[in-house]
């Protein structure tokens, strides 16, 4: 065997699927030949490195771009919606290894975000979902985009009977709002919408009290709640906190959502297949003690 002969063989000898006549003749070569045994210490080299290596990770958020893809490619096409997901997941199993290399390159495909819209008036009013349980705080968004700084104020008012207390922590700011509150009485606290526009949602702490009791709610308000967004998506989220996936849901539905008293060590994993946010949260709310309730203004989660 010559040193030509021995490189087209190399690779197939070094797997080990050589036939065993060529097998020994190629072992003979490396004997009598440094330069290809010099080659092949090096081919073995970077075999033992390559294996070495660990499995690529896939990117956060891969499968859901994927899904994504397709139920874009299925709205246009107009076909069933299986059908376009069972030709884009066969492909993507097909090819996985290899685009989760380039994905990582990419940016990942989300929702455009919804810029405040200037037109006709100065403000609009938004109503949050209705109470479900006493004592109960009630909180309205006034959203004034016309305004030379465009903000979203918001009004609580305490529907008990007992006096109480609110604490208010905007997602972004540092200062707090602290009010004492009076049954029947509006409370009113400003967001400018440069605090929360790069997230495109804006999201509220408020820990209250009434009389002997004590409550925490988490808003989650998109700063164009009624801008067109779809109804039905394909997504993955990870097991995330409560709070964090609520959070999620609401920016890509461009639905508010509320949450009332969720304990904070409850996680959920939101993986709609052509499914509304209601449908979504429903499923993934599911064996979590909280319950899920839907108004014509968005969704209140409870978890008492």
């Amino acid at each position: 065997m010559d040193c030509t002969t021995w490189r087209e063989c190399a690779s197939d000898h070094i797997d080990g699927t050589l036939p065993t006549k060529l097998a020994r003749e190629a072992d003979a070569h490396v004997l009598i030949c440094a330069d290809c045994a010099a080659d092949m210490a090096g081919i073995q080299t970077l075999c033992a490195d390559l294996t070495a290596l660990p499995a690529p990770e896939v990117p956060l958020y891969f499968s859901d771009n994927i899904l994504s893809k397709i139920e874009a490619q299925r709205e246009s096409a107009k076909e069933p919606w299986w059908r376009a997901a069972r030709l884009g997941i066969t492909t993507t199993l097909a090819g996985a290894t290899v685009a989760s290399f380039v994905w990582m390159q990419a940016h990942p495909v989300v929702d455009a975000p919804n810029r405040i819209r200037a037109g006709a008036g100065a403000s609009r009013r938004i109503a949050a979902p209705a109470p479900v349980a006493a004592p109960e705080l009630n909180t309205r968004w006034m959203l004034h985009a016309d305004a030379a700084t465009p903000t979203f104020d918001v009004e609580l008012t305490l529907l008990s009977k007992s006096a109480g207390t609110a604490k208010c922590t905007i997602t972004g700011d540092p200062h707090a709002y602290r009010f004492t509150l009076a049954p029947g009485v509006a409370n009113h606290f400003r967001i400018p919408m440069s605090l929360v526009e790069n997230e495109n949602i804006a999201t509220v702490d408020i820990q209250w009290t009434s009389g002997d009791t004590t409550h925490k709610r988490i808003e989650h308000h998109p700063l164009s709640p009624e801008s067109p967004t779809p109804r039905r998506q394909s997504f993955g989220i990870r097991d995330l906190p409560i709070t964090d996936a609520a959070r999620e849901v609401a920016r890509r539905y461009n639905i508010p959502i509320t949450l009332q008293d969720t304990p904070e060590t409850t996680r959920i994993r939101v993986s709609p297949i052509h499914a509304t946010a209601e449908e979504a949260l429903t499923s993934a709310l599911s064996g979590s003690g909280c319950t899920l309730v839907t108004t014509p203004d968005g969704l209140y989660i409870s978890g008492k």
